[in-house]
C-alpha cells in the first residue's frame, strides 16, 4: 500500500479534514508536554504532520466521519449539497452539443441511457476488465490522456480504491470500487470507438457523460446484482460526497455513482430542450 493518497492530497485535499486532524495531533502534543515528554511531543507533531501532508488525515476514517457533521456545519465549511431547489449552474453550449453528438451516434436514447446495443457491449467489457486488473489499468490509461498511471489503494475493510494520476501524482479521476472503474472504462473505450470527438471534450464534461451513463447500469459486473437506490436521507461528507450514493450493489456494499458526479437537472432539461 502506498503511503502516499492523491485522493486526499493537492487538489483533492479537504482543507476542514486537514485542520481537524491538525487539531487532534496539537492537542495530542500538548498533552504530552504536560506530561513532560516533549521529546516525544516533538516526534509525534513530526509524524502527524507528514501523515497529513501525504495522506490528507492522521485519523483513520477521518473522510468517513466527517460525513456525519451536521448540515449547517458543512454549510459553513462550504461542503453542504445546498438547499433543495437551488438554481442550477448555467449550461455551457458545448455540454448540449456533447449530447446531440451521442444521439446522433446512437450511442445514447432521447432520454440520455445507453442505447441497447452500447449497454450490452459496456456490461461485457466491463465484465472482463473486474477479472483482468492489467486490462483494467490499460484502459484507464488509454480512457484518460491526462493521466499516466493508475494507482490502487487498500481500505481496512479491503476494498479498493481507484485513481488514475498525472505526473505529478495528482488524482485525475477516482473510483471507490474496482467495479465502477470498470464500468467507466469500459464505457469511455466504447464512447471514444463511437464518436472522434470524445477526447476533445473537456474532463469535467467526459466525467459527467460517464457517471449519467453509469447511474442507469443494471447489474454489478463482480456478483450480477441489481443496483438498488438507498433509502434515507442523503448525507454528505465534507467533500459532498453522499454516504449511500445514489445507486449501490446491495451485494458488494459500493455505491455505483455520486449525486455530486451527476449533471443537475437543471443542465439536463436545458440540454433535451435544445436537443429535442
Amino acid at each position: 500500500m502506498r503511503f502516499h493518497d492523491p485522493r486526499y492530497t493537492g487538489a483533492n485535499r479537504c482543507w476542514p479534514c486537514s485542520i481537524l486532524n491538525g487539531g487532534i495531533a496539537a492537542v495530542v502534543a500538548g498533552a504530552l508536554v504536560l506530561a513532560g515528554r516533549p521529546v516525544l511531543a516533538t516526534g509525534a507533531v513530526v509524524v502527524a504532520l507528514a501523515a497529513i501532508g501525504f495522506r490528507g488525515y492522521l485519523v483513520p476514517g477521518t473522510p468517513q466521519l466527517t460525513r456525519r457533521l451536521p448540515d449547517p456545519v458543512l454549510g459553513v465549511l462550504g461542503k453542504s449539497d445546498g438547499p433543495a431547489g437551488a438554481p442550477a449552474a448555467p449550461v455551457d453550449e458545448s455540454e448540449e452539443d456533447l449530447a446531440a453528438s451521442l444521439r446522433a451516434a446512437g450511442v445514447v436514447t432521447d432520454d440520455l441511457r445507453l442505447a441497447p446495443d452500447a449497454a450490452e457491449a459496456v456490461a461485457a467489457a466491463a465484465g472482463e476488465y473486474v477479472d483482468d486488473e492489467a486490462d483494467l489499468r490499460a484502459a484507464i490509461v488509454e480512457s484518460y490522456p491526462e493521466a499516466v498511471a493508475v494507482s490502487v489503494g487498500r481500505s481496512l475493510g479491503g476494498g479498493e480504491h481507484w485513481h488514475a494520476v498525472d505526473e505529478r501524482e495528482m488524482a485525475v479521476v477516482q473510483w471507490d470500487d474496482r467495479a465502477v472503474a470498470a464500468l467507466d472504462a469500459a464505457a469511455a473505450t466504447h464512447l471514444s470507438e463511437r464518436l472522434p470527438s470524445w477526447h476533445d471534450r473537456s474532463l469535467e464534461e467526459r466525467r459527467a457523460v460517464l457517471a449519467l451513463l453509469r447511474h442507469d447500469a443494471e447489474s454489478c459486473p463482480v456478483c450480477e446484482s441489481a443496483f438498488t437506490t438507498p433509502d434515507g436521507p442523503r448525507v454528505a461528507c465534507c467533500g459532498g460526497r453522499s454516504l449511500a450514493g445514489d445507486r449501490r450493489c446491495p451485494e458488494c456494499g459500493y455505491a455505483l455513482v455520486d449525486r455530486a458526479d451527476l449533471p443537475s437537472d437543471g443542465e439536463l432539461a436545458a440540454t433535451e430542450a435544445t436537443d429535442g
